[in-house]
């Protein structure tokens, strides 16, 4: 069963979410992690949504795909639950380094291989390259 969520007969959400009644029994496994969350479906982007409505002015927490209803949506609520900040902040950091090093490592290769084609086809050649032939020899590279 789905119906508009009013409070006080006011919809405190935009036009096209619904609430979602005992879906997979998710919403009681959702209101032990935080009581004042809710289950909700967009009928616009056609995602569900848990939203804190303690908080009307931005309730949204988390957005859901379909197929992601079920443990991993709880595991996510813990996981982001406010306790958690401090040591989700963390996890995103180490993550975030990570990827800057996978792509300082990614740039620096590339640069590597051009330096390497330039100085080879120079070295070929006995001749000093025009721009255009070192874009030529860089794009070739990318490509």
């Amino acid at each position: 069963m789905t119906y508009e969520l009013k409070i006080d007969g006011q919809n405190m959400f935009s036009a096209g979410l619904v609430k979602c009644e005992n879906m997979y029994n998710l919403n009681e496994r959702i209101k032990q992690i935080n009581p004042n969350y809710e289950l909700l479906f967009n009928q616009k982007t056609k995602r569900y949504e848990v939203h804190d409505i303690s908080n009307l002015v931005c309730s949204k927490c988390l957005e859901i795909l379909p197929c992601n209803l079920d443990a991993r949506l709880i595991e996510k609520l813990y996981k982001t639950r406010k306790e958690n900040m401090k040591k989700l902040f963390i996890e995103m950091e180490l993550e975030n380094r990570k990827l800057e090093e996978q792509n300082f490592d990614s740039v620096f290769e590339k640069s590597s291989d051009a330096m390497r084609e330039i100085v080879s086809f120079a070295s070929r050649t006995n001749k000093d390259l025009t721009r255009d032939e070192m874009k030529n020899i860089i794009s070739n590279l990318e490509n």
